[in-house]
């Protein structure tokens, strides 16, 4: 029977960078960067992970109760194989959603409504020495209450 085993250790470094700020009094950035480097004690890369990888995104605010986000998301190329080397291609998809707040029965509620992979993007996603096919364009609805 083939299976595959880590009988390695695995060595991980690298560099998070993230920033939140106000453009105006309605428009909010939101920046995130990653860059990683993982290594195996053979010298070989750690399977199923970019080096670089990144989200950024507005939040517009045109009053106070409703809320617009646009999110970027970015995943460099990853290793999947290292024989006969075998890379996922780097993928970029967009994210667009609607917040509104308001009260039912004098209790704050938050309706979100989420479309993810808004351009229905297709791509594979890399988990380890697999890939997967990314998740297509999604949208979801959700509520949260204050109590």
């Amino acid at each position: 029977m083939k299976y595959l085993e880590i009988d390695k250790e695995q060595k991980y470094s690298g560099v998070e960078y993230s920033a939140v700020g106000k453009i105006s009094p309605q428009l909010d950035m939101i920046l995130a960067l990653n860059w990683l480097q993982a290594e195996q004690t053979d010298g070989n890369s750690v399977l199923g992970l970019p080096k670089w990888a990144g989200t950024a995104a507005l939040v517009y605010k045109p009053t106070e109760d409703l809320s617009v986000i646009g999110r970027l998301n970015y995943s460099a190329k990853a290793r999947i194989r290292h024989s006969d080397p075998l890379d996922v291609p780097a993928y970029t998809t967009f994210d667009l959603g609607l917040n509104y707040k308001t009260k039912i029965s004098s209790k704050d509620v938050t309706f979100s409504l989420m479309c993810s992979n808004l351009f229905d993007k297709r791509y594979w996603y890399a988990s380890g020495s697999s890939i997967a096919l990314g998740m297509p364009r999604t949208v979801s609805l959700s509520a949260s209450c204050d109590f």
